[in-house]
């Protein structure tokens, strides 16, 4: 057992904002492309949006859905939210709607607040008791009225977001989590990452995943600069490279899959790395610890985000998840529930500030999954489902999953509820979703099924796309006539066959023709490694070796090459060459022939770290928090 306090007393996560925003009203609280917001701007602004909230006479703890692309509305929506005495469910545009009409209804939104980009789009799935509010008309150019509306008396136990996981139903499912595990998160971890009002941390986690909170108070909360950038300046690679430099970026959180991708000798603005959301591996963690201060983060969404963390040396013979946040306790206990010895295994549970209050409208999964904590009459502890060792000095060590949940490029996964969505198909027999590794280690999904017939690829992806995001469709699908099985009659996974090495994937080899077939292999030969003169038009992106973070940086450069917008959803409905390169003349208006064959590859310096300059000033704006 490993137990770390503090004397935090913060209560709600946005008074920690409002106390910043009194000590440091003229610093630059938010920077998005050429706009910037001081903290007495964003603090105002999420005021007048809070008195409009309060307007729709929404009960306490309201749940109300965000819907928006990344902008400042965005982070004042979710201000706003918590002085309105509420909490925000994020719901990504980019999700299939049958995902988004099942969480809107699930969780029962008093309000969405949205875009007109995103307008369209949640009219078609709109249940009839919500109601939507649209940004641009919500009256917020307007002065708060004089009166103040009195918002609900918030707690810390009280809601602050609702996020939704993967589901090993087939459906997921809501995470209930409070203020006070926010705020601890928080105090204690601006003096670990040594944030200041000279810092300046990336934005760069997609809203519904609770990293990108970890981001967006950490900054907000220490008076640091928080930089957003829309999706396509954060693509792997270049892009996100460039942005990283652009704006001198000095903290920056991302999973290990894409710091494998930068060389972290090329950001001299960077200072604190925090590596998360999957396994980090030994080969990353010395390049990027060689040239900057590396942490290591472990952390469920059921407790907050994050319970420990790793300082790693550039020396380290092991990686570690290092040892507990301040007010939190992690247990390593066996089936039985006992404490083990240091070097015994067994499952890592938590305990403390964080702990989610649970799964909303699933009491029977909370109650299974947040149980009565033995050694501390009174409290609960949660079951992780991860396996974990302490090791002599007390730091602890993960081991992998107890269950069949899966972690790629960041992304928490039930392959139960891939397997419950192919299992609706005519003639489906038989499922099981695993994570692979390529050879050079990046991690994929791959789906075994056995049915009537083999069924094309194209088509179990289209399927897939219609109900689960992107991330969640496996890259590899392969045929059997039955799956292995152990003797107690399970699939037998270790018995699995590795999907077959592919030269060719579609009707034989045909070269590229037309420029952008040439364009678009070249692009396909940088990102897998291949020759480009031999992919054929008809080869298949995914069972070539691409995956869900190259299927990201070939949209991108695909966008780029064509002149006309890509998305990730392309590639996996088109991914062919010849398919891709029929849909980006369709949208370009310009026929195959008629665009150019690729120029010679040109590769331009990264744009050095801007001068950062910080206005100090002793002047304090009127106290305008509700």
């Amino acid at each position: 057992m490993q137990t770390r306090n503090n004397g935090s007393t913060a209560k709600m996560i946005h008074q920690l904002f409002e106390k910043q925003a009194r000590e440091t009203p003229d610093h630059i609280a938010l920077i998005f492309k050429d706009q910037q917001l001081s903290y007495r701007e964003l603090d105002e602004r999420a005021n007048r949006l809070a008195h409009r909230i309060l307007l729709h006479e929404v009960r306490p703890e309201a749940l109300i859905g965000i819907s928006m692309e990344r902008s400042p509305e965005l982070i004042i929506s979710m201000l706003g939210v918590w002085k309105a005495g509420c909490a925000y469910v994020p719901l990504d545009p980019s999700y299939p709607k049958e995902r988004l009409a099942f969480m809107m209804e699930d969780a029962n939104l008093d309000l969405v607040l949205t875009q007109k980009g995103c307008m369209d789009m949640l009219q078609d799935i709109q249940p009839e008791n919500i109601r939507l509010q649209l940004w641009e008309t919500a009256g917020l150019s307007h002065p708060a009225p004089r009166k103040k509306e009195t918002p609900p008396v918030v707690d810390a136990a009280d809601l602050a977001y609702v996020i939704y996981t993967s589901g090993s139903t087939g459906r997921p499912k809501g995470v209930m989590v409070g203020h006070g595990g926010l705020c601890n998160l928080v105090e204690a971890q601006k003096v670990r990452f040594e944030l200041s009002p000279a810092s300046r941390v990336l934005q760069f986690a997609s809203i519904n995943f609770d990293t990108s909170l970890w981001e967006i108070l950490l900054a907000l909360c220490s008076g640091a600069a928080l930089v957003m950038a829309p999706s396509e300046a954060l693509m792997p690679g270049e892009d996100l490279a460039n942005t990283i430099n652009r704006f001198g970026i000095t903290h920056f959180t991302a999973p290990p899959s894409v710091l494998a991708l930068l060389d972290p000798a090329q950001f001299p603005s960077l200072e604190v790395v925090v590596s998360g959301g999957e396994a980090l591996k030994m080969e990353t963690a010395r390049k990027w610890a060689a040239h900057k201060k590396l942490y290591n983060a472990y952390g469920p969404t059921e407790a907050t985000i994050e319970v420990s963390v790793a300082r790693i040396e550039p020396n380290n013979d092991k990686i570690t998840i290092g040892y507990p946040l301040e007010n939190t306790t992690l247990y390593v206990l066996n089936q039985q529930g006992e404490p083990l010895l240091a070097g015994e295994a067994g499952e890592l549970h938590i305990a403390g500030a964080g702990l989610a209050r649970g799964y909303l409208n699933r009491p029977e999964l909370t109650a299974e999954k947040f149980i009565a904590n033995p050694f501390q009459e009174g409290t609960q502890m949660y079951k992780t489902g991860d396996l974990a060792r302490f090791l002599p000095d007390g730091q602890i060590e993960f081991l992998g999953r107890i269950d069949y949940q899966v972690k790629i490029r960041g992304y928490r996964i039930e392959c139960g509820e891939i397997e419950n969505v192919l299992m609706a198909i005519p003639g489906m027999k038989d499922v099981t979703v695993i994570d692979r590794t390529t050879a050079d280690g990046h991690a994929y999904l791959c789906a075994y099924y056995a049915g009537l017939e083999d069924i094309p690829t194209d088509r179990l992806r289209n399927h897939l796309l219609q109900k689960l995001p992107d991330y969640m469709v496996p890259a590899r699908f392969v045929h059997l006539d039955a799956l292995p099985l152990t003797p107690n009659g399970k699939v037998d996974r270790q018995a699995l066959p590795e999907p077959e090495a592919v030269i060719h994937t579609g009707a034989g080899y045909a070269p590229p023709a037309s420029g952008l077939e040439q364009k678009l292999a070249a692009i396909w030969g940088s990102l897998l490694g291949l020759d480009a003169s031999s992919i054929s038009i008809h080869d298949n992106f995914f069972l070539l070796g691409g995956d869900s973070i190259r299927s990201a940086q070939l949209a991108n450069r695909a966008s780029q090459a064509g002149r006309a917008t890509v998305t990730v959803k392309d590639i996996f409905a088109r991914p062919t060459i010849s398919q891709l390169a029929a849909l980006i003349a369709e949208r370009s208006g310009t026929a195959l022939e008629e665009i150019p064959p690729a120029e010679p590859q040109k590769y331009y310096p990264l744009a050095s770290a801007q001068k950062r300059v910080y206005l100090h000033s002793q002047m304090q704006g009127p106290d305008s928090a509700l």
